[in-house]
């Protein structure tokens, strides 16, 4: 990963496993994961992003298209067998993560259709279960096989690290989300205040026209007087 070292993806890792062993942990796991329902798609729909920001109207295929890539369902029958293990943990563990890429404002930004940066969230996810089912049933059945002796160990252990690595890049790209963010409330504070500086400058110009103009107003009202005085007196000696 571009920019991304071991140190990060190892921080990373220890957090998302201190998650799962925090949703164990915290009463068991509720009968199945839940579903996902987002404000904005979690897929990068990049045309549709581009019409929606536009303020254009969706078609009844691109509607259906952009409400189908709000939600999403776990599909795997998470049974009785596999409903306290690790692997349905990190299930859990997944979808918080997604939620808050998708409900943060950094992932409504049109920056990300720009530059190509936008994750399909639903593949992601779908993945994750779809892995983690297999994991969890291939480990159960292992688990009840007297012949197996261990000999798939290293395929146990391999597949779990390569899932949590899985999500432990998508809590490292939800931390990138949260800094571009920061970065942009601020380039939006600057662009902010220097179109304020630009308004005062305006006003200031503004306000040196009004009291030019209301100096020459008023000169060309005293002259009108004098003028009004002139014709007032010569009307008088004319009348006498």
């Amino acid at each position: 990963m571009d920019g991304i070292g071991n140190a990060d993806l190892a921080a990373a890792r220890d957090v998302v496993l201190a998650a799962v062993r925090g949703a164990l942990g915290n009463g068991g796991l509720s009968l199945r994961p839940p579903d996902v329902y987002t404000d904005w798609p979690m897929s990068p729909l990049y045309t549709l992003f581009a019409k929606h920001h536009a303020g254009q109207r969706f078609t009844a295929p691109e509607r259906d298209t952009w409400h189908d890539a709000r939600v999403w369902r776990s599909n795997p029958a998470w049974l009785a067998m596999h409903g306290q293990t690790r692997e349905r943990a990190l299930v859990f563990v997944v979808v918080d993560v997604v939620e808050g890429i998708a409900g943060s404002v950094t992932w409504r930004s049109p920056y990300l259709d720009e530059h190509r940066i936008r994750l399909d969230l639903l593949t992601e996810l779908a993945d994750v279960d779809r892995q983690a089912y297999e994991l969890a049933e291939l480990r159960h059945q292992l688990s009840t096989d007297t012949t197996a002796d261990g000999r798939h160990d290293v395929v146990l252990a391999r597949s779990w690290a390569a899932l949590v690595d899985r999500v432990a890049s998508l809590t490292i790209y939800a931390d990138r989300l949260r800094a571009l963010e920061t970065v942009h409330a601020q380039r939006a504070a600057t662009e902010l205040a220097e179109r304020a500086e630009e308004q005062v400058a305006k006003v200031v110009t503004g306000w040196a026209n009004d009291e030019l103009a209301a100096g020459q107003v008023v000169a060309l009202a005293g002259e009108l007087h004098n003028e009004a005085l002139t014709n007032s007196e010569t009307s008088h000696r004319n009348a006498t």
